[in-house]
């Protein structure tokens, strides 16, 4: 908390010189700036001060402007002062009045020392708290503003998956009632090994899509976006092709980077866009894996879309492969590999062709949504897919592909592992540069992509203690360093490490260090 100013309102000087030398107010972070001997002046003074008067101690009976008449005209003009009478009258009517103009306290004179002392400790902690809600008020709004385009994201990603909530389409900012609705996915292609301004792209193209329609785009991964577009007509949404393509050929001539897009079906109600979604990533899986081939090579045994895994399929493989069992992943590609083994007289040599093709799209799209490409998991995995090609059996086929998926379930962990260094490492650079305000693991999770119960359960396996606990050692470091630079204020070094009230700082620090921050310096 900033320091407090104080003014002292009265007719006899020997008071306001003895009320300026008896208290210690630099211990309760307060200074007196200003002394007035009547109402008036404390107006004009008041008037003429660019930073407002936190405290007013002040006098009732005082010539052309009473104690009374002052607080009447604070109260009129919304001043935020706390005011505290010192008066010679004790009559009940005094007193009475004093409550109905909001005064802070009344205290009677000969005044005892201990009496203002605690007065002074109640401003304190009252102020600091009043301080804290409006900042606490202002941060939370200023979180929303920030956070709002996050939590968009994450509704739209929960939709995407299949969790369609019809309320909140409005709130992400796609029209309930459009006619049509269809899904695009944009991706760098996977050559290019250097990680593109994904935000500026998606600028580019979502202004590109807004000459056919309404567009909402988000980051799919560090190289690709998804767009959700609303169209007002069937017209509009034939231009779209065009419009992107045109998009596409700019964003290769400006920044040198090949930029393609995979579509799914135009649809007629928002809740089918999970399903257009699906269909732009079974597209994007088919062109990850043709990347390179020669026309008329493999994609042109997908035809019309088809694929032979059901869905429910599909997803027992990939959730063993999220749960990195590297068991369950190989009892299901050997349950396949037995299956058509058996039955390999009912299946030509080009439906096995396209099952082990169906299995090395899938690898490469899990790879793709993490950022990473099939060279980083096997750089000799070209030469994997030749020989994969050259087999039409199922036991020349699924050997590699069970050693890829294996050395998949192996290569995720250390992924994770990377990616949760990196989060640790972002953790403690925000801490030592904010160790000035407010730090909240909650604020960080949400940097980092991360819930604060996992980040907190990392953060301490990384360094050994807990989150709060490390905050806390850092600050009172850094107040040791700071307490011993010449002239350094106790409420100052309060603030520049991190605890708006004074008091709180120097019982941590004394829990801390054993003594005092005044005893420290």
């Amino acid at each position: 908390m900033s320091e407090l100013r104080v003014l002292l309102v009265d007719d006899e000087d020997f008071v306001l010189e003895g009320l300026r030398d008896a208290v210690e107010w630099g211990e309760y972070g307060m200074r007196v700036v200003g002394f007035a001997n009547n109402g008036k002046e404390a107006l004009d003074l008041l008037s003429d001060s660019e930073t407002p008067i936190d405290i007013i101690f002040t006098d009732i009976k005082m010539p052309i402007m009473d104690g009374f008449q002052l607080t009447e005209a604070l109260k009129s003009m919304n001043y935020p002062s706390k005011i505290v009478v010192l008066t010679g009258h004790e009559e009940f009517e005094f007193a009475k009045k004093a409550i109905s103009y909001g005064i802070f306290e009344y205290l009677l004179k000969p005044v005892e020392l201990d009496s203002i002392v605690k007065v002074l400790q109640r401003l304190t902690d009252m102020i600091s708290k009043e301080r804290e809600r409006i900042n606490e008020t202002i941060r939370v709004e200023n979180k929303l503003k920030e956070s709002l385009p996050l939590l968009q994201e994450r509704l739209l990603f929960s939709m995407l998956s299949g969790d369609y909530e019809p309320e909140l389409m409005e709130f992400i900012g796609l029209p309930m009632e459009a006619p049509y609705y269809q899904t695009v996915i944009g991706y760098v292609e996977p050559a290019l090994t250097a990680v593109p301004d994904m935000e500026l792209i998606r600028r580019v193209v979502c202004d590109a899509a807004k000459s056919c329609g309404y567009p909402v785009g988000l980051l799919y991964n560090a190289r690709g976006i998804i767009l959700i577009i609303s169209f007002s007509s069937a017209d509009a949404a034939v231009q779209l092709g065009a419009a992107l393509d045109e998009a596409g050929y700019g964003i290769k001539v400006r920044h040198r980077i090949s930029f393609r897009f995979v579509y799914g079906k135009l649809c007629t109600a928002s809740y089918q866009i999970p399903k257009s979604f699906q269909e732009a990533r079974e597209a994007m899986k088919l062109r990850l894996f043709s990347v390179g081939e020669p026309a008329g090579g493999r994609e042109e045994t997908f035809e019309n879309g088809q694929t032979l895994f059901p869905l429910k399929e599909r997803q027992r493989l990939l959730n063993a492969v999220y749960a990195r069992n590297s068991q369950w992943v190989e009892q299901y590609l050997d349950r396949l590999h037995q299956e058509y083994k058996k039955s390999q007289t009912l299946y030509p040599a080009g439906y096995i062709h396209k099952l082990s093709s169906e299995l090395i799209m899938l690898l490469s799209l899990i790879l793709y949504e993490r950022n990473e490409t099939a060279n980083s998991l096997a750089p000799e995995y070209s030469g994997i897919l030749n020989k994969i090609r050259k087999h039409s059996h199922p036991d020349d086929i699924f050997p590699p592909i069970k050693a890829l998926y294996k050395r998949l379930v192996d290569f995720l962990p250390e992924a994770v592992d990377k990616k949760n260094r990196q989060a640790i490492r972002l953790c403690l650079d925000y801490i030592e540069s904010n160790l000035h305000t407010e730090i909240r693991l909650e604020d960080i999770a949400q940097m980092v992509f991360l819930t604060p119960n996992y980040l907190g359960t990392l953060f301490k396996e990384a360094v050994g203690t807990g989150f709060s606990e490390y905050v806390t050692q850092q600050r009172m470091e850094r107040a040791k360093k700071l307490l011993l630079v010449p002239g350094s204020r106790v409420y100052e070094v309060s603030q520049q490490v991190g605890y708006k009230n004074a008091h709180y700082f120097s019982k941590l620090f004394k829990e801390y260090t054993g003594v005092k921050p005044s005893q420290f310096k």
